[in-house]
């Protein structure tokens, strides 16, 4: 395990270079200057993406040239100290001018996610964590939600046609069904950010790749929030189901899911 010092110095470095990687990207969104391609159903990928992920790496390297990398974009193996990149997380409402997408960088030591940055470069807001250290949004410390009724509550949801489309609108149907309602912005690892800040209640995705999660999961984490066990060392390379909540709405929300929903069974490993 790095100590508390290495961690801090790996925190603030990945922030300076999210802030600055994350603003070349916002001047490129806002001048539509960047070419397209498609990777799968409503899955791409932009020239920005691949310039941002080479910036960060470049830089990390240089800095931190025994720490691996593994980048959504250029791969990479899985070791010890690995920096998990998502150059542009929520590419789809990049490229067309939404403003939600983000730019995360995490840190997995054998095998734990243990470092997240995430920077909202469209409303300048800088999401940080590390373990033992807290988290923060622009260096204000935040904490989850309150929330203890499903009623009151609002979800994160993530969906990619890797998934079952069935079971993604049932699990809709059980929300609404309780009482409660949802959001699907499109940007796991923001939507993972927002709800260690407190503005969700809980996130779910079926299938979701460890670039969206590996920042997110340290920042719900240090916010005092709950996550159901994603990887192992040796898993931080394939998708993985990823349910995250505000402990103080697992007992309502627990009562009222009816039983066959997609979330009781990650639910129970909660309890």
């Amino acid at each position: 395990m790095l100590s508390d010092a290495e961690l801090k110095h790996r925190r603030t470095m990945a922030e300076g270079l999210l802030r600055e990687a994350g603003l070349l990207a916002l001047e490129a969104c806002r001048n539509r200057s960047f070419t397209v391609e498609t990777k799968g159903q409503q899955d791409f990928v932009t020239e920005i993406d691949r310039q941002t992920e080479d910036l960060l790496r470049a830089r990390l390297a240089a800095a931190f040239p025994k720490d691996a990398i593994l980048g959504e974009e250029g791969g990479g193996q899985i070791a010890s100290v690995t920096w998990i990149l998502d150059p542009i997380d929520g590419t789809s409402n990049f490229l067309r001018g939404f403003p939600y997408w983000c730019l995360s960088a995490g840190l997995v030591v054998e095998g734990e996610a243990v470092l997240g940055v995430i920077y909202d470069p469209c409303n300048d807001e800088m999401f940080s964590a590390h373990k033992g250290g807290g988290a923060t949004l622009n260096g204000t410390a935040m904490h989850v939600s309150e929330t203890s009724q499903v009623s009151r509550a609002v979800f994160g949801l993530g969906f990619s046609f890797k998934s079952e489309v069935a079971t993604h609108a049932g699990l809709i149907g059980d929300i609404l069904g309780a009482g409660g309602s949802y959001r699907m912005p499109g940007a796991g690892a923001l939507t993972l950010a927002h709800l260690a800040a407190g503005r969700i209640d809980g996130f779910w995705e079926a299938q979701i790749y460890p670039w969206d999660v590996a920042a997110g999961i340290a920042l719900v984490r240090e916010a005092g929030g709950v996550l159901t066990p994603y990887a192992t060392q040796s898993d931080w390379v394939r998708a993985a189901p990823l349910l995250g909540l505000a402990p103080a709405l697992m007992k309502d929300l627990a009562a009222n899911m009816p039983e066959t929903s997609v979330w009781r069974a990650p639910m129970r490993s909660l309890a």
